[in-house]
């Protein structure tokens, strides 16, 4: 399975021969073909058994960050339902691990300040950027209220254009003060 820098799909390619002698005989360039890999910039495959059933499945990431490479749901994940020697590999996310973790985007800057005036820290977080497939580069400032207490914090999301600062053009260095 090959990915190109100028390419956002992979290419499988068929080996006819054996492991000494190799004979490639055919190209699948929109693999894998149930629902072919689609990743802004140098695709990367990787042939790992991620879900511990000990067939190795497809794990798909681009491999070069770039100013339009997608940075978050950037792990494509697709389950082997075949075998080892005839894999068949159906999409099942495209954010793999990621899908499970507070992921705000590029140079994430958090701060902790009492901001609802209620005695506990809430938490608010800048980042420079963050990229989701079709999209712009999104600057951004997240807010979550504490809804637990001083000694056992809980932070819930209640605002992801916190105060619409970002439309300021209040970039990441000045966050640093601002929430300091």
């Amino acid at each position: 399975i090959l990915g190109n820098i100028s390419f956002s799909s992979m290419t499988a390619v068929i080996n006819g021969g054996s492991l000494d002698s190799a004979h490639m005989i055919s190209q699948d360039t929109a693999y894998p073909s149930n629902n072919p890999v689609n990743v802004p910039h140098f695709p990367a495959a990787y042939y790992e058994d991620v879900d511990f059933d000990s067939t190795p499945d497809l794990l798909v990431s681009p491999s070069v960050t770039t100013a339009e490479g997608v940075n978050m749901k950037s792990v494509y994940y697709y389950k082997n339902t075949g075998s080892i020697n005839a894999p068949s590999f159906p999409f099942q996310k495209e954010d793999f691990l990621q899908e499970g973790m507070v992921d705000l985007g590029e140079r994430s800057v958090p701060r902790l300040v009492d901001l609802t005036n209620d005695g506990l820290l809430d938490l608010v977080v800048s980042n420079s950027s963050y990229r989701l497939r079709d999209s712009a580069n999104v600057h951004a400032y997240f807010f979550f209220k504490n809804t637990g207490t001083a000694s056992q914090p809980a932070f819930t999301l209640t605002d992801n254009n916190f105060m619409n600062i970002a439309s300021y053009g209040i970039e990441l260095a000045t966050s640093f003060l601002l929430f300091s």
